[in-house]
């Protein structure tokens, strides 16, 4: 469980926060990839916060490529 508030209403940033309403996901990994240092992993939310796959990944530290908004890191090299 990690709670994710609205800190930004204006611009929809979420993040994790005592404050936050419930929210619940689970991770599986399925496969990664030493070259890229990249993983496949299998997300299943169990409750339905907006964003909140992104952000909980985030929080572990395992953001989204080329998810800006939430840390991943662009990488043009990468064929997605």
């Amino acid at each position: 469980n990690a709670p994710i508030e609205t800190v930004d209403p204006a611009n929809g940033i979420r993040k994790i926060t005592s404050k936050g309403k419930n929210a619940q996901s689970l991770f599986r990994l399925i496969a990664h990839d030493h070259a890229t240092d990249t993983s496949m992993v299998l997300c299943s939310p169990l409750t339905g916060r907006s964003h909140q796959l992104r952000i909980h990944l985030q929080w572990l530290g395992h953001s989204i490529v080329d998810d800006v908004q939430y840390g991943g890191a662009v990488d043009p090299s990468l064929d997605l």
